[in-house]
């Protein structure tokens, strides 16, 4: 992830605790997956609440996969994708959100 390796290479000197992309050139999922990473990494949320984000996360596979469902340059399911957007925003981004930390 970007904001991992940023981080991580201090002679950067970039002053960053932590970096979320929303709409990056790769896959929604990577960047779903990427805030339970994060979460974990910098204990945002209890255990429990980390456990069903992953669970969560599961069911957010498979409304990306049937948005996608016309294949690579196929047409969208926009009902689907939106559906999808909806339901993965909530069990990520607004999961760490509504904790207010950062």
């Amino acid at each position: 992830m970007l904001g991992s390796t940023i981080v991580k290479k201090p002679q950067l000197k970039i002053n960053l605790k932590g970096v979320m992309m929303r709409h990056g050139l790769v896959g929604p999922l990577s960047i779903y997956q990427g805030c339970l990473t994060m979460a974990k990494e910098r204990k945002l949320l209890p255990a429990g609440e980390l456990e069903q984000m992953a669970q969560d996360l599961k069911a957010c596979e498979t409304k990306i996969a049937k948005c996608n469902a016309g294949g690579s340059g196929g047409p969208p399911d926009l009902d689907a994708c939106e559906d999808a957007t909806n339901f993965c925003d909530h069990v990520a981004y607004n999961r760490v959100d509504k904790r207010g930390t950062s």
